[in-house]
């Protein structure tokens, strides 16, 4: 066994043997639904391979809020099929007048509700129609048991879109 995996195989047993959830299945499952402990890397979720993405409610435009600079106009365009509180995509289209990097922000209110404690949560920036070279993470970001925030890092430009990323675990 390498270095890396006896640290991780030693990690697991002792976050497993902590776990205070009700346990059921392959491993151990916190009661909101959320896997409480790692799962081990294999081809698959089914059978305690990869940590599955799939868990939790679709989220809606609705659970976004975007914030003055986007524009007077802009809206929360969509949001990819199969995204969840976990991980996901959103689209946003700059629009209208009153541009402005410093609120061009993002507030994602987690669908299923609060986590136990606040996730670590990445943001990145995917694509956009924008003709600027753009780099890919935000500004700024904050994390809260209920909410991702997160402040674009270049001025929206009317009529174009931007549709970030986000992946977070606990």
């Amino acid at each position: 066994m390498n270095r890396i995996a006896a640290i991780v195989s030693f990690a697991l047993v002792a976050f497993v043997g902590a776990c205070k959830c009700p346990c059921s299945g392959p491993g151990p499952q916190s009661p909101h639904g959320r896997v409480s402990a790692l799962q081990p890397q294999g081809n698959n979720s089914n059978g305690e391979g990869r940590l599955g993405g799939e868990i939790g409610t679709a989220v809606t435009t609705s659970d976004f809020a975007i914030g003055a600079g986007w524009g007077t106009t802009a809206t929360v365009t969509s949001v990819a099929s199969g995204s969840n509180d976990q991980r996901g995509s959103v689209l946003i289209t700059a629009s209208g007048a009153s541009f402005a990097q410093a609120t061009a922000t993002v507030t994602f209110t987690f669908h299923d509700g609060a986590w136990a404690s606040a996730p670590f949560c990445r943001v990145h920036l995917i694509a956009n129609s924008n003709a600027v070279t753009e780099s890919a993470t935000p500004q700024t970001q904050t994390t809260t048991t209920t909410a991702l925030s997160f402040t674009h890092n270049v001025l929206p430009v009317d009529t174009k879109t931007y549709r970030f990323g986000w992946l977070c675990v606990q």
